[in-house]
């Protein structure tokens, strides 16, 4: 079985990791090609690290693309086409160079992100046309929801997750102490809700908890004047910038709560790190990963899209440090058990196509 993955170039450095470690996974049991063929959207710090299986061409021109397509699909000769996304640049281009050629399409696809009435119109009288004409076999789509609206269009549809590899990650030591150390990581923007944070922050400082946690800030962004200058007056308020994903997984697990109070977010990867590392979430309510893989008060606390809605979520976690452990445990044997985990992930990959 040869597959080749088409899809875009990474937009930030998680989405980039949960890629590189389910296609590390996939090639230990099958032959899969990785092809990113698009710029990057968001301008990151880091790049993935190419191997043997994964390429980045998003600098080539259109010309230079589509030789490579056809040297590609000649030397490799794929039976098995996954592509990440039905917006991809060449996507067209691309499977009409295989129109006549013996093979299987599979899609592998968020929960689209227009949310104004008229585009998600056109955008199902689209897609059930797009679909229609490549004979798509199959989707994998990125969680429930996802799965719920691409079934409109395909009757075999996939739940399959974004994912880690357990090996990279290690169960967090909670000290019996009293004093909670919260994470963000991410970029450090408005739709990640670090404006929340910081006012909620503020708040909790200026209580009679002010002793009895932390907050640590891992990212870059808009905000990183902000947040550098606030970590340089407040002692109990650290900022890491950006950190690479070679080190993020030893400075997570030095914590006990993952905050990322997102006011919309595609599925947020970095939750299953949190998760690998045995921590507690306080999630926003219009994350995917919610759908999934998250019960409020068993695995952590939903947050509203207030600064005083977080912060009463993160004073009941201040006050309540066993609760914390115990959902650090259930959220680490989730991760260890579910498709969150790439090597879980990638067989059921394998297993559907």
């Amino acid at each position: 079985m040869r597959v080749l993955f088409l899809t875009k170039n990474i937009e930030n450095y998680k989405a980039a990791n949960y890629q590189k470690d389910f296609l590390n996974a996939v090639s230990k049991k099958i032959t899969i090609k990785a092809i990113f063929n698009d710029k990057n959207t968001f301008n990151s710090p880091w790049n993935i690290k190419k191997n043997n299986h994964i390429k980045d061409i998003s600098s080539y021109d259109y010309v230079n693309r589509k030789n490579y397509y056809k040297k590609l699909l000649k030397n490799f000769n794929p039976n098995i086409i996954l592509v990440g996304g039905y917006n991809l640049r060449d996507i067209f281009t691309i499977l009409l160079l295989l129109k006549k050629k013996n093979y299987k399409l599979f899609f592998f696809l968020e929960m689209p992100k227009n949310n104004i009435l008229i585009g998600l119109f056109l955008k199902k009288i689209y897609l059930y046309f797009f679909f229609k004409f490549f004979n798509c076999n199959g989707i994998f789509a990125v969680g429930k929801n996802a799965q719920k609206y691409y079934s409109k269009f395909n009757k075999h549809v996939f739940n399959l997750p974004y994912s880690v590899n357990e090996n990279l990650y290690k169960q967090n030591n909670f000290k019996k102490n009293k004093y909670l150390k919260f994470v963000f990581v991410g970029q450090l923007i408005e739709r990640k809700g670090i404006d929340l944070i910081i006012a909620a922050f503020k708040k909790l400082n200026n209580s009679v908890m002010k002793d009895r946690f932390e907050l640590n800030i891992i990212g870059d962004g808009p905000q990183k004047k902000l947040i550098q200058n606030l970590s340089k007056k407040i002692k109990n308020l650290n900022y890491y910038g950006f950190i690479s994903p070679e080190k993020l997984p030893s400075i997570i697990r030095q914590n006990h709560i993952l905050i990322l109070p997102s006011r919309s977010e595609g599925w947020g990867v970095v939750v299953n790190e949190a998760m690998a590392c045995g921590l507690a979430l306080i999630l926003g309510a219009n994350m995917e990963i919610t759908k999934d893989f998250f019960i409020d008060n068993i695995n952590g606390k939903i947050v509203k899209n207030t600064s005083d809605s977080l912060y009463d979520k993160m004073k009941y976690m201040i006050k309540n440090t066993k609760k914390v452990k115990q959902m650090g445990k259930k959220n680490y044997k989730l991760f260890k058990y579910s498709k969150l985990n790439s090597k879980i992930s990638s067989q059921f990959f394998i297993n559907r196509i």
